[in-house]
This record gives C-alpha cells, structure tokens and sequence, in this order.
C-alpha cells in the first residue's frame, strides 16, 4: 500500500472530525450564551456524567485527535462508550455518527504503525 492511500482515513477524519468539534462548540457557545432559562438542567448524578462524555470528552478527544491521532481516537471511543452506557436509549440516534471520527483517527494511526518511519527530504 503506498503512502498516499495510507494518509486517506486520517485525512477524512481530520476533516470529519474538525466539521464535528466545530459543531459541538456552536451547541456548547449556545448553551452557555443562549436566551433561555433552564430551572433544572439535569436530573441526576447520571445525566451530569453523560454531559461530560458528551459534548465535552468527544470535543477534548477531536482536539487531541490533531495532535496524537491513536489517544484522541481512543479517547473519542471512549467517552462515546461511556456515554452509551448511561444512555443506552441514544445508541440508535444521530449521537452515533460522533463515533465515526475517532474510528477512523484509530484505525488511521493503527495502520500507521506497521510502516518504517521515513526521513523527511
């Protein structure tokens, strides 16, 4: 496989993966600047939890993910699980597409790993 085609799925996910973050932090600006009033924004311990795997850990872990493609993937993957876990009810809504740019920032710097690190010219 040459290098070009190696770089693919890292380019998709930089780009999917930037399209994202920057969507959640228009959701988060709007949330905290917004006109509304919320009397109880959340209702339990869990629903605190869920707000810090998302929106906040998938926007930490895409910002990561420019950086070190494998710990900000993971680190996406894990927040989604995370969040799936107390929210076993949004597995099968639009929340899941958020998942597909650290899928392919992990498989990306996965197949990078087995080619020899190649000098710059």
């Amino acid at each position: 496989m040459d290098r070009r085609s190696q770089l693919r799925p890292l380019w998709a996910a930089r780009v999917l993966g930037g399209v994202m973050l920057l969507f959640l932090l228009y959701m988060l600006f709007g949330h905290w600047f917004g006109a509304e009033e919320l009397d109880t924004p959340f209702r339990d311990t869990a629903d605190r939890l869920a707000y810090l795997f998302f929106p906040w850990g998938v926007a930490l872990g895409l910002a990561l993910a420019y950086w070190r493609p494998l710990a900000g993937g993971l680190f996406v993957l894990l927040c989604m699980g995370g969040l799936f876990l107390l929210r076993p009810d949004l597995v099968d809504s639009v929340v899941l597409a958020f998942a597909l740019p650290g899928l392919l920032h992990v498989s990306a710097a996965v197949a990078g790993m087995g080619r020899p690190h190649e000098p710059k010219r």
